[in-house]
Formats: structure tokens, C-alpha cells, sequence
């Protein structure tokens, strides 16, 4: 990590062995950099509805398993199932589940009669980042359900029960009393998932590279870009350091809200 940032403070291809020092001016040629700015943003764009809608549904399910209902068990499988797959798995079946012509998605929408949805999800830059959001919280959400599901049974069955008999009904239920109670849990859960988004890579390059045009560029596969196709091995390293800043301050936000609301 510390050679990462002595690297980026030099102009080098990362292949030869003579580097030429500049200073700062890689940090002040991103401030510049509109394709950077454009991935940020996009990772930006990624990390809040990754993490708001893994975490709203993954503890919804969580809740709603959390009760004796029939085929429990076989549904907390298919729910953890995804998050065992590899990667490239994952891709290859959004993949085609998105396919223009053949796609499932498609398919669908053609037999309800809604034929002018069905669009090149992947092709098309409005909807290209959110297909792969989309693709990702399929392969995440059985991590985020099992932690939820292990920490309701740490509950106190009284404070449910309680809570029943004066009338709270399941939306109370869950909003009022459980989610607050996991609100340790919930921070952890945001933390590891906004850092996840900062270094994810390989599902985003394998369905779509960062395509079309830069739509669903982010700031991982810009760094590749840059560092193995571009050979500007300082210049990547530059925008490595800058992403480390982000989690780390992010972190340290995260961490701070959630001492302070125990303390209160």
C-alpha cells in the first residue's frame, strides 16, 4: 500500500525501470480528469443503491424467515445459494438473462404485452449501471440475509412477544423495534458494502466493461484501464490512493454515527 503511493507520485508505464518523479500533478490531473469524475460518480451511483436495497431487502427477508412458514429452509438456501457462485457465473446469467433477442427479461416483458420495454439492458447507457447493480445484489444479498437472520435469533423473544401483545403489527414490528435493536449490525453491513463497491471489478467487466461509452465505468475498471491498457501505471496507482482515502473516511463516518447513537 505505501509503495502504491510512493508509485503514484511518478509518471511510469509499469514495465520499464526508469521512472520520472512528478509530485502531485497525477492527484491534480484527476481533478481534470472528466472520464475519472464520470467514474466516480457512476461508483458513487453504485454504492448507495447497492447498499440501501441489499440492506432494506435483505433484512426484509431475514424478518420474514425469521417465522415458523412453510419451505423455509429450502427458501433460506435459494436466497444463500447466489452468494456461493462464482463470479463469472453470476455474470454469464444476467447476461443472457438481459439478452435482447433471447433474454428471459425480454421474454417476459414481450408476453405481458410490453413490448417497447424490452431494450439491450446492457446496451443501452440509461440502463446499463443498474443492470449490473442489479446483477450484483443477486450474488451479495445471501451474505447480508444469513448475518441479518443469525442476529435475529440473538433477539430476546420477550421483547417480540411484548411487543406483540400491545399491538404492533409487522411494519411497527420491524421498523420500531427489530431493525433499531440491529443497528450494529446494520453498520457493519454498510461499511463492508460500500467498500465492496469501491473494488468491485470483475462482475462490471465481464458483462459490460464499463460499457457503452463509459455508463457503467467505475472507478475499479478505470484503474485497470489505466494501469494495463493505458500503461499508466503512476496515474492508476494515483486513483488507488485517492478510492483507499474514500473507505477509509467513509469507514471512520460510518463508525462514528454508530458510537455516538450507543452512547446516547
Amino acid at each position: 500500500m505505501f509503495y502504491n503511493v510512493y508509485i503514484s507520485l511518478f509518471e511510469w508505464d509499469g514495465i520499464g525501470t526508469s521512472k520520472l518523479y512528478i509530485g502531485l500533478e497525477n492527484y491534480f490531473n484527476l481533478v481534470r480528469d472528466a472520464d475519472f469524475l464520470e467514474a466516480l460518480q457512476n461508483t458513487g451511483t453504485f454504492t448507495v443503491v447497492y447498499v440501501v436495497s441489499v440492506i432494506f431487502i435483505g433484512f426484509m427477508t431475514a424478518y420474514l424467515l425469521h417465522y415458523r412458514i412453510m419451505g423455509k429452509t429450502f427458501m433460506k438456501t435459494m436466497i444463500f445459494l447466489p452468494h456461493v457462485f462464482p463470479v463469472s457465473v453470476v455474470a454469464l446469467l444476467f447476461y443472457g438473462f438481459y439478452d435482447m433477442n433471447i433474454g428471459l427479461l425480454n421474454e417476459i416483458l414481450r408476453g405481458i404485452g410490453l413490448d417497447s420495454w424490452a431494450i439491450a439492458w446492457l446496451g443501452q447507457s440509461e440502463t446499463s449501471l443498474y443492470a449490473v447493480i442489479v446483477a450484483f445484489i443477486f450474488s451479495q444479498l445471501g451474505f447480508t440475509f444469513m448475518v441479518y437472520y443469525t442476529s435475529l435469533l440473538s433477539i430476546n423473544e420477550e421483547v417480540m412477544e411484548a411487543a406483540h401483545l400491545d399491538g404492533a403489527g409487522f411494519w411497527r414490528m420491524s421498523a420500531g423495534i427489530v431493525f433499531p435493536i440491529l443497528k450494529g449490525v446494520t453498520v457493519s453491513l454498510t461499511i463492508t458494502g460500500i467498500i465492496a463497491t469501491l473494488k468491485i471489478f470483475d462482475i462490471v467487466w465481464l458483462m459490460t466493461q464499463g460499457g457503452p461509452g463509459s455508463s457503467s465505468e467505475l472507478a475499479s475498471t478505470y484503474v485497470f484501464k489505466q494501469a494495463l491498457q493505458n500503461y499508466q501505471q503512476g496515474y492508476a496507482s494515483a486513483i488507488s490512493v485517492v478510492l483507499l482515502l474514500i473507505a477509509l473516511i467513509v469507514t471512520a463516518v460510518n463508525l462514528s454515527i454508530y458510537v455516538r447513537g450507543t452512547r446516547r
